[in-house]
């Protein structure tokens, strides 16, 4: 007699949440529609409201905020909530009513997604705004005065966000479908003025950037893990290599590897790009990448400004170029460094040309992204599918290299200082931020204990 004994192997994963702060980003993506004793849409007021009132007859107030969201289609949406910042003057508001947080419809490609969302080229008044919302709703009883200049949350929207990011209609690889918006409804107070008028009153993007409608997300993906590549403060894995590439007259063999910082744009007269390798190895060979975001600081600009920085990925017939130990020497020959004119100084040339100038050679055509890098501060670029895919063709194995340049087009002087892993504040040195899904483990052998009679 024969038994098989077969020993089964379960493995648990918890996925981490991500938590992300979305702000309305420009003086369009919010607005004011009133109807009633008027019917405007106040796309430009440095205030946003909801509820009811009756300075100019009897007027419903709704409040329209919209998202540029991050969030991949297959996350689950652990909490969401509005977070808006009580306008000057919202002490005199003390009425106590219940309004309805509405999703906006996201079918058919609705004028409110483009580039003009709520201004009035799409919606000429409120009643044209009113018409925008479906029936996907949240409840919030509204009660006590809101203090002027507090921060004050919505219940629950995470209902809301999740029916948004299931639909067929969301991506977040698309400059319009990769929004979702939302109305806050006037609700079913009285039509009253004086101090205790039932509506709110909050901050929109024309008063301050800062105090912005918020959208507050937390989500997770099933299985996912999560890695911050690179050599920043907080980095987790990997490390990376980098190097400035430019020329003027004396630098095309010139090596940058050391360098603490370099330019993206036009330095005086002369192109400067930046060249990545982040180290995978470490990170599991067939893994689906969620999301990914390459972050870098821009520490100063040119005297014509900065620009938008651009990324690509280095095409793999560049691979494997040295970053050196330069900081403006000629390139070290044995050892071949990079510069402007070689990929591995006196042995190897850059595939196309000179600089990595060639696209499809040099580097893949489709870019991954973009960052607006003509302020100071820590820059994040979301990467888009292209990207997402090239990134999973590199891990496990060869690092992820890329190529930062511009589609600017560029006066003289016109350049962002982007620091280098080698800067002395480790806060600003790069990173690749990924939340991926490791391949499923494979199945134990089977162990096969025999035994005889």
């Amino acid at each position: 007699m024969k038994k098989i004994i077969l020993a089964i192997f379960l493995f648990l994963f918890t996925a981490p949440a991500t938590a992300e702060t979305f702000k309305v980003g420009a003086a369009v993506n919010d607005a004011l529609g009133i109807t009633g004793g008027q019917d405007t849409n106040f796309y430009t007021s440095t205030v946003n409201e909801f509820g009811r009132d009756a300075y100019i007859g009897d007027r419903d107030l709704c409040g329209y905020v919209r998202y540029a969201l991050t969030i991949p289609p297959e996350a689950t949406i652990d909490s969401a909530y509005f977070r808006f910042y009580s306008q000057t003057g919202a002490g005199n508001d003390t009425g106590a009513f219940n309004t309805t947080v509405y999703l906006l419809d996201l079918s058919s490609s609705p004028a409110w997604k483009n580039g003009n969302a709520f201004n009035t080229t799409n919606y000429a008044d409120g009643s044209a705004l009113d018409a925008i919302s479906t029936s996907t709703s949240a409840g919030w009883s509204i009660s006590g005065v809101w203090t002027t200049n507090t921060w004050y949350n919505s219940p629950s929207l995470a209902t809301l966000l999740q029916a948004a990011i299931d639909s067929e209609d969301y991506d977040i690889d698309s400059a319009t479908d990769k929004h979702v918006g939302f109305k806050v409804d006037h609700g079913d107070g009285a039509y009253t003025t004086g101090i205790n008028t039932d509506r709110r009153l909050f901050d929109s993007y024309e008063e301050q950037p800062a105090t912005s409608p918020q959208l507050i997300v937390t989500w997770t993906v099933a299985g996912s893990s999560s890695a911050k590549v690179g050599e920043c403060a907080d980095c987790d894995e990997g490390s990376m290599d980098d190097a400035g590439i430019w020329v003027y007259p004396g630098a095309e063999d010139k090596n940058y590897g050391a360098s603490t910082n370099g330019g993206v744009g036009k330095v005086v007269v002369y192109t400067a790009k930046q060249i990545y390798r982040f180290d995978l190895s470490g990170l599991a060979a067939g893994s689906t990448v969620a999301t990914a975001r390459l972050g870098f600081y821009c520490s100063a600009l040119g005297a014509d400004g900065g620009v938008n920085v651009v990324v690509w990925g280095i095409h793999d017939n560049n691979n494997n170029w040295v970053e050196g130990v330069g900081t403006g020497q000629t390139a070290d020959d044995p050892t071949d460094e990079n510069c402007w004119n070689w990929l591995g100084y006196n042995e190897t040339t850059w595939a196309g040309a000179v600089g990595l100038a060639t696209s499809g050679t040099d580097y893949y055509a489709t870019s991954y992204g973009a960052a607006n890098a003509t302020t100071t501060g820590a820059k994040e670029i979301f990467i888009n599918e292209a990207g997402r895919t090239y990134i999973e063709g590199k891990m496990g194995g060869d690092g992820a290299e890329f190529l930062l340049w511009t589609t600017d087009t560029l006066d003289d002087n016109e350049y962002s200082t982007v620091e280098f892993g080698e800067s002395a504040t480790a806060a600003y040195r790069p990173y690749l931020e990924l939340l991926y899904v490791p391949p499923p483990p494979s199945p134990p052998a089977s162990q096969i204990i025999i035994i005889r009679r």
